[in-house]
């Protein structure tokens, strides 16, 4: 493997990792508060977990399209998580939640880069134009 794949395998397997963190913080975040919410527990976790589920396919696959709408997606994520973090009382666990986000947008963007990058250097490795 040369540099561009491993680091592009790497970015994938870290953009695993930190989604699967992601998705664990949002389901405490949502127990905690929906202990105090009349919707409950169920539907803050639809709200949270829906849209980041829906890109997981994606993200198992590889699809780089994926890759570029979850960090359109996760731009969202991240104002929700830095307003949650300045008002409401469980704001430890929004600062990691927009923390997470902040490292996860990053590895998406790094990963469809150097996935670029190495897939052109497979074309320039078998003769074919750009």
């Amino acid at each position: 493997m040369n540099g561009y794949a491993s680091r592009a395998t790497g970015s994938w397997i870290l953009s695993l990792v930190l989604y699967a963190l992601l998705a664990v913080l949002y389901l405490i975040i949502a127990f905690l508060e929906g202990q105090h919410s009349p919707h409950g527990q169920l539907v803050l976790v639809a709200i949270k977990l829906i849209p980041l589920l829906c890109f997981l396919p994606g993200l198992i696959l590889r699809r780089v399209r994926a890759y570029i709408w979850l960090c359109f997606v996760l731009c969202l994520y991240l104002i929700d998580a830095v307003s949650d973090a300045a008002l409401e009382k469980y704001q430890a666990l929004n600062i990691a939640a927009a923390v997470l986000v902040c490292g996860l947008f990053t590895t998406l963007c790094l990963g469809v880069r150097w996935q670029a990058r190495h897939e052109r250097e497979e074309m320039a490795a078998h003769g074919q134009p750009d």
